[in-house]
């Protein structure tokens, strides 16, 4: 009796929703012609399949249920080769379908841990910025501070600058006075 070989389809699960802004562009473009070959493999097993089918139902409208069909038919060679040849040619799609099928998965997973190693980043680079602001932040803080400092020891020195000018006069409006008293005192 012979066998149909008939396609399945096969769902495969992408990890990726394709609209991150994180997937590279070279990762994108690989799933992309992933996919495209995947797509044409399946086309073509179909196309293969469905020949496998035209060419069993042709054997089987020449079947007679009294006959060999082997015996009597001068096609069923010429059908059989076709119908190997096809069968060859559906077992290449399919083992060219599961490569193409392993290497989607592989590349998914791949573009998978890179996405996660970008969003890594992209926590870290947020937090080495927040961590940047708040050093700047107080950075800005203590030149605040300084220039107050400073303000307050150039108050300090005027009125040091000041007290000293005003100790000066003073002691030398005490020495004239002194002096006047002594005068005054010569004469006394």
């Amino acid at each position: 009796m012979l066998k149909l070989y008939t396609t399945t389809s096969t769902n495969f699960n992408y990890l990726g929703n394709g609209t991150g802004p994180t997937e590279s562009v070279e990762s994108k473009k690989a799933l992309a012609d992933l996919q495209d070959q995947l797509r044409l493999l399946k086309k073509d097993l179909a196309n293969k399949d469905t020949l496998v089918q035209e060419l069993t139902s042709v054997k089987d409208a020449n079947k007679h249920v009294h006959f060999e069909p082997d015996r009597y038919d001068p096609l069923s060679g010429l059908d059989r080769t076709s119908l190997a040849a096809a069968r060859r040619d559906l077992d290449q799609c399919r083992m060219k379908i599961d490569g193409l099928t392993h290497d989607l998965r592989e590349t998914t997973i791949k573009l998978a841990a890179k996405d996660e190693r970008i969003n890594e980043l992209k926590n870290e680079n947020d937090s080495i910025k927040r961590e940047h602001d708040s050093i700047s932040h107080a950075n800005n803080q203590l030149r605040l501070r300084l220039r107050e400092l400073e303000s307050n020891v150039n108050s300090y020195d005027s009125v040091a600058n000041k007290s000293t000018l005003t100790i000066s006069s003073m002691q030398k409006d005490a020495k004239e006075k002194q002096d006047q008293l002594l005068e005054l005192q010569a004469r006394i």
